[in-house]
């Protein structure tokens, strides 16, 4: 029996602010922007995985590489996870391909979210079935993956994130009976709970390292609602930056902040309207914006990113 691959999809597209917004979804390798496209990748005979169909993103700034996870089916029926990286730059490559990382041996069940820290060129990922949260070093292929935390039961680990300036892992637990945002100081290997009130099924999580230093997340609510929250990066200072309807935030990316700028953007994959939208966090009023899909390509988004992600390294 083959392997049943989820394929993934990368759309690239100009944002509000010039960004170019990196999307997986489930039907190939492509990259585009508002005129044009180009095939980069495609899967021959992709069967998506129904129930476990997220392809998580992470950049690597230093060789300006995608981390992307497939998830698959073995012959006996389990679920795991194939963990990949490309170069989509190469630009003198009409076919730049994926190089596997050396996960299928492992006990990873499903990979919900990656996150890189390019300071310790360390790659993280959270297994909500195995509901832990692992690290590896993708120099070597990843060829000892270790778990940092083995949650207790009924953790659900989903989007993660990394602030290589203090040390720390943001991870979402959204897990509706007991939802929350989690901190985990990497050097002790302690996962602390900073926000768990007034949260329904937080999913996607963005830091921004800069100054202070502060967090961002989605939070798919109850009924027909949505919203998007902020916090310092303890989880005090809490603020809601956008509260809105008939959306399902999944993942989420921030636009650090520039001098026009300088309180940043957020992107984010919304899986009822199968869109990627943006929020000026400058001119909030504007409100959401979406970004520019066609035809074939609204299929369901999944984990996104910057393309300024891809050379822009963590300045401490």
């Amino acid at each position: 029996m083959k392997d049943l691959y989820l394929s993934l999809l990368v759309l690239l597209v100009v944002g509000v602010h010039g960004e170019v917004v990196i999307v997986a979804t489930e039907k190939g390798l492509v990259e585009a922007d508002e005129a044009s496209e180009r095939s980069i990748l495609r899967y021959e005979n992709a069967t998506a995985v129904s129930g476990h169909r997220t392809v998580a993103l992470a950049a690597d700034p230093l060789d300006s590489k995608v981390f992307y996870s497939l998830p698959l089916l073995t012959p006996d029926g389990r679920m795991i996870t194939r963990l990949k990286h490309v170069n989509v730059w190469q630009g003198v490559s009409p076919n730049p391909q994926p190089v596997s990382l050396s996960l299928e041996d492992t006990s990873v069940g499903h990979i919900r979210g990656l996150a890189y820290n390019d300071k310790t060129k360390t790659l993280y990922w959270t297994d909500m079935l195995g509901h832990s949260i692992w690290q590896c070093a993708p120099h070597d292929g990843c060829q000892h993956p270790t778990a940092l935390m083995r949650l207790p039961e009924g953790k659900e680990p989903a989007a993660i994130a990394v602030d290589p300036c203090r040390g720390h892992l943001y991870w979402t637990d959204n897990n509706h009976t007991s939802p929350s945002i989690n901190r985990i100081r990497i050097q002790r290997k302690k996962s602390s709970v900073i926000v768990r009130d007034d949260l329904f099924m937080p999913n996607g999580i963005a830091v921004d390292p800069s100054g202070r230093g502060r967090i961002y997340w989605t939070d798919d609510s109850e009924g027909d609602g949505y919203k998007i929250e902020s916090a310092d990066t303890d989880g005090g200072n809490r603020r809601t930056e956008l509260r809105g309807f008939y959306q399902s935030p999944m993942d989420l990316a921030f636009s650090p902040p520039t001098p026009e700028a300088p309180k940043g953007a957020l992107y984010w994959s919304d899986w009822t309207s199968h869109a990627v939208w943006t929020l000026d966090l400058d001119d909030k009023d504007k409100g959401v914006r979406a970004m520019s899909f066609r035809g074939s390509h609204r299929d369901l988004p999944m984990g996104v990113l910057l393309k300024s992600s891809l050379t822009n390294r963590t300045a401490c």
